[in-house]
């Protein structure tokens, strides 16, 4: 009987795959409201799972779509310069 368990690549997590899901998930929502047939729609929080708590290092405030002093380019509503929500991209 072969345990499927030790089958897994070295390195291959359920978690770095949720994680990377998530990620991909929050790309695609990013591409989607930024794309030019629907200029300046936004998204609302509830969809990006915006919390207005930084989530480690990551915050609004060092956001590529974070618009001082509190709006997002892609998020809809008053957005805290020390949130966080899924389409998170760091300033280049």
């Amino acid at each position: 009987m072969t345990d499927h368990a030790d089958s897994a690549p070295e390195g291959f997590s359920r978690r770095k795959v949720l994680k990377f899901a998530m990620v991909g998930t929050g790309a695609a929502v990013a591409a989607t409201f930024a794309s030019p047939g629907i200029a300046g729609a936004k998204v609302p929080k509830k969809v990006v799972n915006y919390q207005a708590t930084p989530r480690g290092k990551a915050k609004c405030s060092t956001c590529a779509s974070f618009q001082p002093p509190s709006a997002c380019k892609l998020v809809d509503g008053v957005v805290a310069p020390d949130g966080w929500c899924s389409i998170y991209a760091p300033k280049a």
